[in-house]
């Protein structure tokens, strides 16, 4: 498989949570299902890796832990969770097309 497609050996499909957030059809429901998968990366794989850091103190230790890609991920989930998907996505387009006046009258 092309190294481009995978990123610690999980296929990017592989997880539906991932496949509705990339396209953002139920982003916020999504979300919180990615959240827990970035969490426990965070708690598991960041932890090692603040271990070959080696912080001097404990204010280095916090720099270590915000300097983690997963901290930033966590972070843009909870937006999304807070916040919605946005303008761009499926939903938004979805909704478009409900709120438009006498457009559910012209499906039937």
């Amino acid at each position: 498989m092309p190294s481009g497609l995978t990123n610690g050996g999980c296929h990017w499909s592989s997880s539906p949570p991932a496949a509705l957030f990339f396209i953002g059809l139920l982003a916020p429901l999504a979300a919180p299902g990615l959240l827990v998968i970035i969490l426990v990366a965070g708690a598991t794989a960041g932890r090692q890796r603040l271990k070959a850091y080696k912080p001097i103190d404990e204010a280095d230790r916090i720099d270590d832990w915000l300097y983690l890609p997963e901290t930033l991920y966590a972070f843009m989930l909870i937006m999304v969770v807070s916040a919605g998907a946005g303008p761009y996505s499926l939903d938004a387009a979805i909704l478009g097309l409900i709120d438009k006046p006498g457009a559910l009258l012209q499906a039937r």
